[in-house]
């Protein structure tokens, strides 16, 4: 099982689309996890425990809620050791020099494009 640390950032546009991406959100990190599988006491943080890697569990998550490229954040850490990911509007690009293991999605070279949805957002 994997364990890993999620944190995320969606950008307050209005009301309506904030809390949708923010319910929506929610429900994907949690859907499939029992309820000793998950923790999220702090605001826009979780730790899960899954059988998903972190680019799965990035994938699966950021297009069930409907996050937008342009405008919103999510980063994935697996704490065994085996990598992270991040995908979204990642200004401060030092995390990939903190993080080397941690994958930026968004980039084409990544070769992970094919995980995201294509949208006008994207």
């Amino acid at each position: 099982m994997n364990k890993l640390i999620v944190t995320f950032e969606i950008e307050w546009t209005d009301e309506t689309t904030y809390n949708s991406i923010y319910e929506k959100l929610n429900a994907a990190i949690k859907s499939g996890l029992g309820a000793p599988d998950w923790w999220s006491e702090t605001t826009s943080f979780y730790i899960v425990q899954t059988k998903e890697n972190s680019s799965g569990f990035a994938a699966r998550v950021w297009n069930a809620a409907g996050m937008r490229k342009s405008r919103d954040r999510l980063v994935v850490l697996n704490m065994n050791g085996e990598g992270g990911a991040a995908v979204g509007l990642i200004k401060d690009q030092t995390i990939f020099s903190l993080l080397p293991v941690v994958k930026n999605l968004s980039k084409p070279e990544s070769g992970r494009q094919a995980y995201w949805k294509h949208n006008e957002e994207f």
